[in-house]
């Protein structure tokens, strides 16, 4: 299965605050205190990660993840001003998500 980890900010009126966050999971998935998790479904199953503030099982937030047979190549276009000899102009360029950019 495929490895990751999730984590939660928590803000109270706009500001970040530590609450203690309880990691819940459904059969596709399992979860660990610390948000590591393990996708344990077959492709077409939706894992569902639930973070839920400890003592209040009315605050939650969930993610879901689509379990597929493989992972695609996750592209980042950076768009960049240029300065050329004085010329001024627009630079894209593609990098792979995680890979070392030059």
């Amino acid at each position: 299965g495929f490895n990751g980890q999730v984590s939660a900010t928590v803000t109270l009126n706009d500001d970040i605050v530590t609450r203690d966050v309880v990691w819940s999971g459904n059969e596709f998935v399992n979860i660990n205190e610390d948000g590591s998790y393990e996708l344990v479904g077959s492709a077409g199953d939706v894992a569902t990660i639930n973070a839920i503030i400890d003592g209040n099982p009315n605050l939650v937030a969930t993610c879901s993840i689509a379990i597929v047979d493989a992972i695609a190549d996750n592209f980042e276009i950076v768009i960049e001003p240029a300065n050329y000899m004085g010329i001024f102009g627009i630079v894209a360029r593609i990098f792979l998500v995680g890979a070392k950019r030059p």
